[in-house]
């Protein structure tokens, strides 16, 4: 499978490509760019895509980990915060360390 993540402009800046099998699989970013250099705290987007067999793609759902720094309650409701990334609690799956 191929893994691309995003700055905030849309521009890829880092790719790789992994061996995945059936069911769970895991893979951690380092939050370096494909040079190796480390980047700096932010929002960045990630794909997950898979290669079918007869040469199409799929967008594979995922899910991210990350750890809280904070709590926001907004008039849309309450939000969770991962640095600069904000996510409506009815998408966080789980808490725990």
């Amino acid at each position: 499978m191929a893994i691309a993540i995003t700055d905030s402009s849309g521009n890829q800046i880092y790719g790789t490509t992994v061996a995945a099998t059936a069911g769970a699989n895991s893979w951690s970013w380092n939050g370096q760019n494909n040079a190796g250099t480390q980047l700096p705290d932010g929002a960045y987007s990630a794909a997950v895509v898979s290669e079918n067999a007869n040469g199409t793609t799929s967008a594979l759902p995922f899910t991210v980990t990350g750890t809280a720094t904070g709590v926001e309650s907004l008039s849309s409701g309450m939000q969770l915060e991962m640095g600069a990334l904000t996510v409506p609690f009815s998408s966080v799956q789980s808490v725990g360390n």
